[in-house]
């Protein structure tokens, strides 16, 4: 284990650590998760979805015409 030989108190302060680092993560995750999906829906007001393949975003597998393989 990593972390054999810390005090209670610097255990307690690591835990408070990585509990405000998780919650940092999350907040960013939930900002990544609408500015996507704001940017999902303009892209559909211009009439595109992300299936389309004027809009593939990956070019070799939109090549070989394996855009079932594209997730």
């Amino acid at each position: 284990m990593p972390h054999q030989g810390l005090t209670r108190e610097q255990l307690i302060e690591l835990i408070n650590c990585r509990k405000k680092e998780f919650d940092e993560v999350l907040d960013k995750y939930d900002s990544l998760k609408i500015e996507i999906s704001k940017l999902e829906e303009e892209l559909h007001g211009m009439g595109e979805s992300l299936n389309n393949p004027r809009s593939c975003m990956n070019q070799g597998v939109f090549a070989q015409r394996k855009c079932d393989q594209c997730g």
